[in-house]
């Protein structure tokens, strides 16, 4: 009994252990990511008293971005928070490249309170602008545009840059189509960001949503999104339940 009692007080100073190292990193977790949010500001208005407003407003981009990225854990946001991310992206790369790229986003205010998986665009815009337009000395654009379907939420995400060269688009689909859920590209054509959406959009909306890629002529490239139309959390009010 003895040896029991002692196995049992051990088990439970062990447990309590654990909990105490849990709570601990969770609240490094609160506390790391508040510490930066702050310095980014001190830096912010730093410049601001210096002025210098255009580095102030990219510190500022850079802080709603990271805010948005490790701040809130929720898997869908409202499609307002996405495309405000995104718009806090294209200042960053309009600064970058002198104004050579712009991102355009064209939504119609009825369908911002509308749900969609967190960071669902974000791949997509980096990956015209780094194979579409960043080595075009004229530059180009990115538009994202929201079209409610009757049975889908649908968004585009089109740039006017260089297409893709059609023996690798088609490796991209065939990657995205019958890859496993998880699996990397072993030839770094797909990107990580790209499956993981992939991924993300069938295993939470189901088989009849995703995403398609097309490309050439004088269009680009175009990622035709289709989700569906989500009004409240944890409920799909049109197409196809979870």
């Amino acid at each position: 009994m003895v040896e029991q009692l002692d196995d049992v007080i051990q088990e439970v100073y062990v447990a309590e252990i654990c909990q105490r190292d849990a709570e601990l990193n969770a609240l490094k977790m609160q506390i790391q990511p508040h510490y930066l949010y702050n310095t980014l500001d001190v830096i912010r208005m730093s410049a601001l008293d210096g002025g210098d407003g255009k580095t102030a407003r990219l510190i500022e981009s850079l802080s709603h971005q990271l805010r948005y990225v490790i701040g809130d854990h929720r898997d869908r946001v409202s499609l307002r928070q996405e495309l405000d991310n995104v718009q806090e992206y294209g200042v960053l790369i309009a600064a970058r490249y002198e104004g050579r790229i712009g991102i355009n986003i064209e939504a119609a205010d009825s369908d911002l309170d509308l749900l969609v998986p967190k960071l669902l665009l974000q791949p997509f815009v980096e990956n015209a602008v780094k194979h579409g337009l960043r080595d075009r000395i004229e530059g180009g654009s990115v538009l994202v545009e929201v079209v409610r379907l009757e049975d889908a939420l649908q968004i585009l995400v089109l740039n006017d840059g260089a297409p893709i060269d059609p023996e690798r688009l088609e490796h991209i689909r065939d990657f995205l189509e019958h890859a496993g859920v998880g699996e990397q590209d072993g030839e770094g054509i797909v990107s990580v960001g790209m499956k993981n959406t992939y991924d993300r959009i069938k295993l939470n909306c189901g088989p009849a949503y995703g995403f398609t890629m097309d490309s050439g002529g004088s269009m680009g490239t175009i990622v035709t999104i289709r989700l569906p139309i989500w009004r409240d959390e944890g409920n799909a009010v049109e197409g196809t339940a979870l």
